[in-house]
């Protein structure tokens, strides 16, 4: 969802994810805490894994387990 889209608060029907990938425009900055993924009726997850792709600019963060479905939010810290 690019900046700006108006996409950003856009609800997503998605259920048992293990994984979040983040594509950037540009090479970053980029640690496993930076993204926080906070759910309304729960304690935020945990990720398990993190790695930072630095040629293709991805970030993959792996949750220690799957999500059910959930409302959250994803907050990630300023890097660049």
């Amino acid at each position: 969802m690019p900046a700006g889209s108006g996409n950003q608060l856009a609800s997503l029907s998605w259920n048992g994810i293990d994984q979040l990938i983040i594509t950037f425009s540009e090479d970053i900055q980029v640690v496993q805490n930076d993204l926080v993924l906070a759910s309304q009726s729960a304690e935020p997850y945990i990720f398990s894994d993190f790695t930072y792709d630095t040629v293709l600019r991805t970030s993959t963060w792996m949750l220690a387990k799957t999500i059910p479905a959930d409302s959250m939010t994803i907050n990630l810290s300023d890097t660049i």
